[in-house]
């Protein structure tokens, strides 16, 4: 089970990353990939502010659910970007 929903997260930013540039939806793109970079340094700030099991569930919400979700979304987006120019779209706007 731990390793069935980090890689829901991933394949969940997977699509989101793949769509939004498919779509050429890249402020889109660019909204999501930010909001969880904030997310992660948020936890990370919460961590370390908090001490024992306090602090051990924002870095398991990092590890579990927010990173896999970046990772998906960059691996997603440069797919689509590939996809993209492979089938003569441009990506600029």
């Amino acid at each position: 089970m731990q390793f069935l929903v980090p890689l829901i997260c991933l394949l969940a930013g997977g699509v989101l990353g793949y769509l939004s540039v498919r779509h050429r939806a890249f402020g889109l793109y660019v909204v999501i990939a930010l909001g969880l970079v904030a997310g992660i340094l948020w936890c990370i700030v919460e961590a370390e502010s908090h001490t024992g099991w306090d602090a051990l569930a924002y870095g398991i919400m990092v590890m579990l659910f927010l990173a896999p979700a970046l990772l998906g979304q960059l691996i997603g987006g440069g797919i689509g970007l590939y996809r993209g120019r492979k089938s003569g779209q441009r990506s600029g706007p």
